[in-house]
């Protein structure tokens, strides 16, 4: 190797960034996306799931109550949440963001965009009806009183 080549300064920051090390202050890694919302009382989480993206992770978590009725929480998961659902309207979230209610009969979803990288956030329940779904995100404080 001729004096003064570059070739190990280029292989070490080669080597560098394979092993994935970053300059001080630099993000540790792709932003994680967390769910809005915390499980209402009477649900336990029965899995967390994260899934990497090209620039961030998304996450769904699962809640069961006792008597059975299901709430995932959705943050950054790419694809149509509530495929095959209908629109029956929208809500306002507290925040004031308009959110698109799907649903029927015991499957409902409520589906809202942001702005970034996890969009869309979602909450869908099963085993409820509409009218016990919205009550709960109104009772949780997520929604607008209505």
């Amino acid at each position: 190797m001729r004096r003064g080549s570059r070739a190990p300064l280029l292989a070490a920051v080669a080597l560098a960034a394979a092993a994935g090390c970053s300059s001080p202050g630099a993000p540790a890694g792709p932003l994680l996306c967390e769910p809005p919302l915390a499980p209402p009382p009477g649900f336990e989480r029965v899995e967390r799931v994260e899934s990497p993206q090209a620039d961030h992770v998304a996450v769904r978590t699962s809640y069961r109550s006792e008597d059975g009725r299901e709430l995932h929480l959705l943050a950054g998961i790419p694809g149509e949440v509530g495929e095959g659902l209908p629109l029956v309207g929208t809500l306002r979230l507290a925040e004031g963001v308009d959110a698109r209610l799907l649903g029927a009969d015991e499957r409902w979803a409520l589906v809202w965009g942001a702005e970034g990288v996890c969009d869309p956030y979602a909450v869908i329940g099963q085993g409820f009806d509409r009218r016990s779904f919205v009550g709960l995100l109104r009772e949780t404080g997520f929604l607008e009183p209505g």
